[in-house]
């Protein structure tokens, strides 16, 4: 029977050795002597290193899809340039919580190169696409400030893998900033 803290415990020696080693160059020996476990052990779990590096990923990315389908359902709202958006801080701590992750998938010696491309399509197809369709945005300004969130997802990465003095909160407040700062006025209306 399979235990989550056994596939845990396998998934977090696999990005230790990340830390050092290249994706492509680890082991499961290696693994298994990292996590303490045998070779049936592993085996029960994964095919390879590279299943267990798959695993992490689409757990990464169904995970942070229910982020973005909480920030589709938050409108626009001009509050939300002095007070944090809660599905944005909500997001930022999530990759906080996954720091590690992020920063090894992302890093020269546990580059994954497909991580850093299947964030990018991610955030493409979660935010861009599924705003035109689900919310049939079509004026061209709404729609580059669609493209503005992508255009903005190395400063979320950025905010939310490095120790910043900065709360998550305001991290959340600059980050819709530079998002929606330039569409404030027509977001908002024109002034009563």
């Amino acid at each position: 029977m399979n235990s989550p803290d056994t596939r845990e415990l396998i998934q977090d020696a696999v990005l230790e050795l990340m830390q050092d080693t290249q994706a492509n160059r680890i082991s499961v020996v290696s693994v298994i002597r990292i996590a303490n476990i045998s070779r049936s052990t592993f085996y029960g779990y994964y095919d390879s290193v590279q299943s267990v590096i798959e695993d992490i990923q689409e757990t990464f990315f169904r995970e942070f899809d229910d982020y973005i389908r909480d920030y589709m359902d938050i409108p626009f709202d001009d509050s939300y340039f002095s007070s944090p958006n809660p599905s944005m801080t909500a997001a930022l701590l999530y990759f906080s919580k996954r720091k590690r992750l992020i920063s090894t998938m992302l890093s020269a010696t546990g580059y994954c190169p497909n991580f850093g491309l299947r964030c990018r399509l991610f955030i493409k197809e979660g935010f861009y696409e599924r705003a035109l369709k689900e919310r049939y945005i079509k004026e061209p300004d709404t729609l580059g400030m669609i493209y503005l969130v992508g255009g903005h997802f190395d400063v979320f990465i950025y905010c939310a893998t490095n120790d910043l003095s900065m709360s998550v909160e305001d991290q959340a407040i600059t980050i819709y900033k530079l998002m929606f700062g330039p569409y404030r006025p027509r977001l908002v209306g024109p002034a009563k």
